[in-house]
């Protein structure tokens, strides 16, 4: 079923919040072991949905996974979500010396795939996402944001082989969690913010491409950020889903974007979500999903990944108000 589908399988607003961290506090467990045990990940996940009962479910974001899964050093905090740390990609010798990772056994690939397996058990009759990072990202996190952001004028060829090399990573890891369980992927491409629409179109477009291209299952598009410039290729991507940040005036992108060309957003997930009354959430709520009232290819979600320190009241608050118009 593709993703304008199922929105429209309903007559109420379908709602699903980019929700896993707030979670992990509701089991008193710490993020690193949240994101190392899926086990634990899940009980933390269901424990959440049965809370605040959303249309489909997330896992706990990590932006780590795959460059960890490809050697790069990264920190764990405790209660921090992790980083990377190194940047090893310094020549086109080194990307030759890389192999796409084997999701079944590299780093915490298989985490995830069990935590899509275990969430398919569990709610079966919920949507049910996985997350991947991008291949701009990914790129950027194996060379480096910025002396990526040189290579784009200074050795564009070398860029585009990190990009494309990532984009196989991106593809691979998708395919093996949507193969274990998930209904649905998100690509997570927040450095593309950075691009001009040029460069986008120029380097970021052919490799999500590659992805929605291979993959048949519904595949949503998240960048963080500002990225009115970036709609038109967004939009060309094959993605069925743009999850938009809430810098992005919502109603105006739909006016602009195909009608079945689904849009999930966006509340700011810090100064709506963590720093308001449950009320105040409440008219924010209301309005944001009066304004898309005319738009039936629209689900309601934060704009971004919900911080640990969200209450949960909110995000039922969220929730219930899209179950009441």
């Amino acid at each position: 079923m593709k993703l304008i589908d199922w929105v429209k399988s309903s007559p109420s607003r379908k709602v699903i919040p980019l929700a896993g961290y707030p979670g992990i506090k509701l089991t008193g467990s710490s993020v690193r072991e949240t994101l190392e045990n899926p086990e634990l990940q899940v009980r933390s996940l269901k424990v959440l949905f049965d809370r605040i009962q959303p249309d489909g479910i997330l896992p706990i974001m990590d932006l780590t996974v795959e460059a960890q899964a490809l050697g790069v050093k990264i920190q764990m905090p405790d209660q921090e979500a992790p980083s990377v740390v190194d940047h090893p990609l310094k020549s086109p010798s080194d990307l030759q010396s890389l192999t796409v990772p084997d999701p079944i056994k590299s780093g915490r690939m298989p985490v995830y795939l069990r935590v899509a397996e275990l969430l398919k058990a569990i709610l079966p009759d919920v949507a049910r996402g996985c997350y991947a990072i991008g291949p701009f990202t990914l790129a950027g996190e194996m060379v480096g944001v910025e002396p990526l952001s040189f290579l784009l004028y200074e050795n564009p060829e070398f860029a585009r082989a990190a990009i494309e090399f990532s984009a196989q990573v991106t593809t691979a890891y998708l395919k093996a969690q949507l193969g274990s369980g998930a209904t649905f992927g998100v690509i997570l491409e927040p450095t593309a913010v950075i691009l001009s629409p040029k460069m986008f179109n120029d380097f970021c477009l052919p490799a999500l491409k590659i992805i929605t291209q291979s993959i048949p299952q519904p595949i949503v598009l998240h960048i963080c950020g500002d990225t009115e410039h970036l709609l038109e290729g967004m939009k060309n991507t094959g993605a069925q889903g743009l999850s938009l940040d809430s810098p992005v005036d919502l109603p105006a992108a739909a006016k602009k974007l195909p009608s079945d060309l689904v849009l999930i957003g966006n509340l700011h997930p810090v100064e709506v979500m963590v720093e308001l009354s449950q009320g105040e959430v409440r008219e924010k709520t209301r309005s944001l999903l009066s304004a898309m009232s005319g738009f039936p290819n629209f689900i309601l979600s934060s704009g971004c990944d919900l911080p640990p320190e969200t209450p949960i009241e909110n995000i039922h608050a969220l929730v219930q108000i899209a179950r009441s118009i």
